[in-house]
């Protein structure tokens, strides 16, 4: 029996599948692979590292005083398009919530406005994009319900060489009279654009899109591809294929 479900068997049936479905529906699991839900990749020392920066990543952070940041890092080129974009869930707490991405490189001008953490050693300095200065949509992911505002699509051209760090953050309010502060926030954050997908991902698929619409509190629908789409259905057999194999 195992001798059907070799990895290329698999693998040609997952991609026939995907061939197929992502004609049909905008949202996979493997349009951003997730590499945090509220964990670690808090600081310079401990971001995670993505070696192929223009494959989907995304992260999920929940800023507090402990935990103010959530950050990525990847060696780029001077003149590299990098592809950035944040949403918060939907929740009516975090209705005015605006988070912010800065972009850190060596031998850049010093960020002009207070940040809530330490920049890396040596001679960083950067850009600071603010949500609040881009346009805004209701997004709902169709694959895991979950439901976000999303902001526009950020196109950072990289003005420097070598090790690169962003970092999503919750800022100061610029106009503390009309704008809200807040002590905590939860935001995601994506970087890159190329679909990312790995055929040993899917066996935590259906793990990882629970944990990341319990980040998402009430803020989701129940009219998911996850839970009651062909697709669940597809992944659930994909999975078990692979773990009797």
């Amino acid at each position: 029996m195992n001798r059907y479900l070799r990895p290329g068997v698999v693998c040609a049936v997952l991609c026939g599948i995907a061939a197929i479905t992502g004609t049909a529906v905008a949202d996979t699991p493997w349009d951003y692979r997730p590499v945090v839900i509220n964990g670690v990749f808090t600081d310079a020392r401990t971001a995670h590292i993505i070696a192929e920066p223009d494959k989907g990543h995304i992260g999920y952070h929940q800023a507090r005083d402990a935990a103010p940041a959530l950050w990525f890092r990847f060696e780029g080129n001077y003149g590299d398009r990098v592809r950035l974009r944040m949403g918060v869930p939907a929740l009516d707490r975090y209705r005015l919530l605006r988070p912010a991405i800065a972009v850190l490189g060596q031998g850049l001008p010093p960020i002009d406005e207070t940040i809530p953490f330490a920049m890396p050693e040596g001679d960083f300095g950067g850009v600071v994009y603010h949500a609040a200065d881009l346009d805004i949509e209701r997004y709902e992911d169709k694959y895991t319900g979950a439901v976000s505002w999303r902001f526009e699509t950020i196109e950072h051209i990289l003005e420097s060489t070598g090790r690169v760090y962003v970092v999503g953050f919750i800022p100061m309010p610029r106009d503390p009279e009309t704008e809200a502060t807040f002590e905590e926030g939860k935001f995601w954050m994506t970087m890159g654009h190329k679909v990312n997908f790995r055929l040993r991902d899917l066996a935590g698929t259906y793990a990882r899109t629970a944990r990341i619409r319990n980040f998402f509190e009430d803020a989701v629908t129940n009219s998911n591809l996850y839970r009651n789409g062909v697709m669940g259905l597809i992944i659930s057999v994909i999975t078990l294929m692979i773990a009797v194999s």
